[in-house]
């Protein structure tokens, strides 16, 4: 059985742009780490508040500025897990207390094999030369051997 090799690299051009694209997915993807911050910050606030801390006691306790601190509590700064262990400490709470339930998340997770990325053209044409090659190969070597390297 002999491929078309055109066909065979249209199909993988057609492929690759099925798929989301590179940055289009790492948007999407983005969204959930900045989503997990914003409910972490809220949470670490209302406890903040809960305990009758301001939030510049609080921020000189974790060793960070005001601004730091606001923007943890604001999910526009991400917090290392270091942090989030101080925090549970300053507060006396477990450190479940602060993370957002995870079941509001859950679907959203997504994990990604190097195999999910779509090939380039680049990566398409490379891939279309190396079958060109072995077809080739298959073709120019012996009946014997056509039959063994077609399996």
């Amino acid at each position: 059985m002999l491929l078309d090799i055109g066909l065979v690299t249209r199909q993988i051009g057609a492929m690759s742009s099925m798929r989301l694209s590179r940055a289009a997915r790492a948007g999407i993807e983005a969204s959930l780490p900045r989503r997990v911050a914003k409910a972490f910050g809220a949470q670490l606030q209302r406890i903040r508040r809960d305990r009758g801390w301001k939030q510049d006691a609080f921020a000189a306790a974790m060793g960070v500025s005001r601004t730091t601190a606001s923007n943890i509590e604001r999910g526009a700064q991400r917090i290392f897990l270091d942090q989030v262990y101080r925090a549970a400490a300053i507060f006396g709470v477990p450190i479940d207390a602060l993370l957002p339930p995870a079941h509001l998340f859950a679907a959203d997770v997504v994990v990604h094999a190097a195999a999910d990325d779509p090939l380039s053209r680049t990566e398409a044409r490379t891939l279309a030369k190396t079958v060109e090659e072995v077809l080739r190969e298959i073709e120019s070597a012996p009946p014997q051997r056509q039959h063994l390297m077609k399996e």
